[in-house]
C-alpha cells in the first residue's frame, strides 16, 4: 500500500513539474496547498539512502544510455547533452517528489553486470534501467522492487477462418 502511496506522490509532483500549462497551478487538476513532510507514520524503509539524498540534495540515478524510447543521453544545440527517455522519466519523478524540482538529479550509466553492484554499494540511489522483479533480486539481493511500471507484450493478428489459437500453428507461415 505504501508502495502505491509513494508512486501516486511522484506521478503528482511529477505532473506539477513537468505541466506546460500556465496560469493558475488548479488548473493542472492538482493543488498542494502545504509542503508535503514526512510523519510517523511513513518512514521509508532504507532510511540511511533517503537521508544521504536529502542531504546531498539531489538523486544518483543509474540508467542504460543504449535505450531508446526508454533511456538515452541526446544532443542538441540549444540543451547540449540531454537524459530522456521512460527511464529517465521515473527517476526525474522521484527528485521531483523529494526537492520539488525535476532536475536534482545526476545520472550514471549502469549495465546488466554493474546495475545490482552499484545500488548496492551505494554509488546510485535509484535504479531506473528496464530492469525486471524476479524473486531472486528481491530476496538473494536484498532489493525492494517499485510496483511494475511498463508492461509488453508480442500477438498476431490472422483471419479467423484459418482457425489458428496458437502462434506454435504459424510454424513456416510468413510473417510481415
Amino acid at each position: 500500500m505504501v508502495g502505491k502511496l509513494v508512486v501516486s506522490l511522484i506521478w503528482v509532483f511529477w505532473m506539477m513539474a513537468m505541466s506546460s500549462v500556465e496560469g493558475n497551478p488548479s488548473d493542472m487538476g492538482v493543488v498542494v496547498s502545504e509542503p508535503i513532510t514526512l510523519s510517523e507514520e511513513y518512514i521509508p524503509t532504507y532510511s540511511s539512502t533517503f537521508d544521504r539524498v536529502n542531504k546531498r540534495g539531489y538523486v544518483i540515478c543509474g540508467t542504460n544510455d543504449e535505450f531508446p524510447g526508454f533511456s538515452q543521453n541526446s544532443w542538441n544545440s540549444e540543451d547540449g547533452s540531454r537524459w530522456e527517455g521512460f527511464d529517465v522519466d521515473i527517476c526525474r519523478a522521484v527528485a521531483a517528489a523529494l526537492f520539488g524540482n525535476a532536475d536534482d538529479i545526476e545520472f550514471t550509466i549502469v549495465n546488466g553486470k554493474t546495475r545490482f553492484e552499484f545500488l548496492i554499494d551505494g554509488s546510485i540511489d535509484v535504479l531506473s534501467a528496464t530492469t525486471t522483479f524476479t524473486y531472486t533480486r528481491n530476496v538473494a539481493k536484498k532489493l525492494e522492487f517499485m510496483p511494475t511500471t511498463y508492461y509488453d507484450g508480442q500477438g498476431f493478428i490472422v483471419r479467423k477462418t484459418l482457425g489458428v489459437s496458437s502462434a506454435k500453428q504459424m510454424e513456416g507461415a510468413r510473417i510481415c
